[in-house]
């Protein structure tokens, strides 16, 4: 296996990791087992590596695909309510974008680079992805108060906001 799949493999475990300490922190008042948690991140990291490959990082459907398969693996291996964690998913990967974002431009201004050099495999890519992942991490822990009245919604208005999203 070539290296660059090793360490997509590797930055999709923590992405999801982060994407999961999010939900967990919102949706976690039950305390899932150490052996659920593992199964949930090797498992959806073992998805969007597989999606990620077939359909090229950044495709749209990618990222449908991914935020579909996150919700149901939450939900069937965390015992999650599925609405919920569909809405706890989509802030937390906005969230996620933004860090993405952020970090991008801040290496891209202090690197003095093209931004299309992170397209394709190399070791500053990955230097990059971690930043980004810490940096997400850090909006992550900084907020992680902010959105616990998702868990507080009732079952009406969750399939209100549901049907809208």
């Amino acid at each position: 296996m070539p290296i660059w799949k090793v360490s997509e493999f590797i930055i999709n475990i923590i992405d999801v990791s982060i994407l999961l300490y999010f939900s967990y922190n919102i949706l976690g008042r039950k305390k899932a087992s150490h052996k659920q948690i593992v199964l949930a991140v090797i498992l959806q990291s073992a998805i969007n590596t597989t999606i990620n490959l077939y359909y090229g990082i950044g495709s749209f459907i990618g990222f449908l695909l991914m935020y579909l398969s996150t919700g149901i693996v939450y939900h069937v291996v965390l015992g999650w309510n599925l609405i919920k964690t569909y809405i706890v998913a989509i802030v937390g990967l906005l969230m996620m974008f933004i860090g993405e974002i952020a970090s991008m431009a801040l290496i891209v201004l202090f690197n003095k680079s093209s931004p299309y050099v992170y397209f394709h495999y190399n070791t500053v890519r990955i230097i990059a992805a971690v930043f980004a992942k810490v940096l997400s991490y850090l909006l992550f822990y900084t907020n992680k108060n902010r959105f616990r009245f998702i868990d507080r919604i009732s079952e009406t208005q969750l399939y209100q906001i549901g049907f809208i999203i």
